[in-house]
């Protein structure tokens, strides 16, 4: 079976329905509130990467395409042996063996930060099914209410502990340690000039972790909860 939602949920026997519904909402309210109120602190700025065209040599750009090349035939590849998120999983792992090789990667251009950001937000609001939210209230206000008290213990005691352990600046670090969507946090991390890098990295160790982890968990709490309803 892939690392995908789909698949994890249909393995345990859960209702995808409504594990990508509370999975959606919490996104969504995440992307909602932690870059509106890490900007409403004063922490972070609009990225001058998003105003700012092109590379300025062709060398630049031909290394961006090469590594998007590599990283989208890496992704293919992945997506059919059932890699994690391979379509951002597999270009991060490509670059970052690139940069691990002390060879320079230019910035992305800005442009397609904004298009890239543009697609995120839409592909989640494609996601929102009102006919499902009215069909589904209590799992609604419990994907709302889990989120809440997900959000205040990052922001509250998880991300000021991890800044003061690491010395990364709280913002970064409040990004890295959301329970949110890997692209997203490092799509908000980008619009506000934080360390994409660092976001990217905590968030995909996040990922692994909790998709290697959650399920083989859930099964065995499902085994020990048959067995003691069969004594």
């Amino acid at each position: 079976q892939g690392w995908t939602l789909d698949t994890i949920a249909a393995d345990l026997g859960a209702r995808e329905h409504v594990v990508a519904l509370m999975h959606t909402l919490r996104i969504l309210i995440l992307l909602a509130v932690m870059p509106v109120w890490l900007t409403a602190v004063g922490a972070g700025a609009p990225n001058p990467m998003l105003t700012t065209g092109l590379p300025e040599t062709g060398a630049a750009l031909l290394v961006l395409v090469a590594i998007a090349a590599v990283g989208g035939v890496v992704a293919r590849l992945g997506a059919r042996v059932g890699l994690l998120n391979p379509w951002v999983v597999s270009p991060l792992l490509v670059a970052g063996a690139v940069a691990l090789t002390g060879a320079t990667i230019p910035a992305m251009p800005g442009p397609l930060l904004v298009v890239a950001q543009i697609a995120i937000g839409a592909s989640l609001g494609a996601r929102v099914r009102f006919g499902e939210l009215r069909a589904l209230p209590r799992i609604a206000l419990a994907a709302c209410l889990s989120t809440a008290l997900l959000i205040a213990a990052t922001l509250l005691v998880i991300a000021p502990l991890l800044a003061r352990w690491t010395g990364i600046d709280l913002p970064t670090v409040a990004l890295a340690v959301a329970p949110g969507g890997l692209a997203e946090m490092i799509a908000a991390a980008k619009a506000l000039g934080l360390a994409s890098g660092t976001v990217a990295s905590f968030q995909l160790i996040r990922l692994v972790m909790t998709n290697m982890a959650v399920p083989p968990l859930i099964k065995l709490g499902l085994v020990r909860r048959t067995a003691t309803a069969a004594d």
